[in-house]
């Protein structure tokens, strides 16, 4: 029913870029940091910004809302807050940032449903594959885009990755909804 593929037939990548601290300013164009990802999107409270028209120099780096990105560089699993593999999403408040060095953008090609790839590549299958293939020192980990390449999987037809997408968005939705009226009430 589902064949055994690897990511490298059914994605295409696009590395960040490392801008220069020099470059930073006040106001601009917004760059995404690995130090800016959360668990699952980014936290666009602290981001660096470069001129608008540095910023138009490096559009290939532009970030779209729902687009998913690794993180190449980070620490072993025993920090999970800045974990070597995590993967993240997009949000609509950092459409249009630029991706700096030390991640990776994953875009599908039309086999693949964006939903479902956010959702693989966080699995735990996918983690530990992707921990598997990390090389580094004891404080710092990095993987290759070879290695995320190289991960194998099962796929499903492309209605079938829709539902199975859709399904996990509505309950991430759910839970993203009880956390808030916990916050509420622990408030009140």
């Amino acid at each position: 029913m589902f064949e055994q593929v690897t990511l490298e037939e059914h994605i295409s990548t696009q590395k960040g870029f490392a801008f220069k601290s020099k470059w930073f300013i006040e106001s601009g164009r917004k760059i995404v940091k690995v130090s800016d990802f959360t668990a699952d999107s980014i936290n666009a409270n602290n981001l660096v910004n470069i001129s608008e028209e540095l910023g138009n120099q490096y559009s290939r780096y532009s970030l779209s809302t729902g687009d998913v990105v690794i993180q190449t560089v980070g620490s072993w699993p025993s920090n999970p807050a800045s974990v070597v593999g995590k993967t993240i999403r997009i949000p609509k408040s950092v459409h249009g940032a630029l991706l700096n060095q030390n991640a990776v953008k994953i875009i599908p090609n039309r086999t693949m449903h964006i939903g479902f790839l956010f959702y693989l590549l966080r699995c735990d299958d996918f983690k530990e594959y992707i921990i598997g293939t990390a090389q580094g020192a004891a404080s710092q980990a990095s993987i290759t885009l070879e290695s995320i390449k190289h991960y194998k999987f099962f796929l499903p037809d492309f209605n079938a990755q829709t539902a199975i997408a859709e399904y996990l968005e509505r309950y991430d939705n759910l839970i993203e909804n009880n956390n808030r009226r916990i916050a509420i009430l622990e408030d009140m």
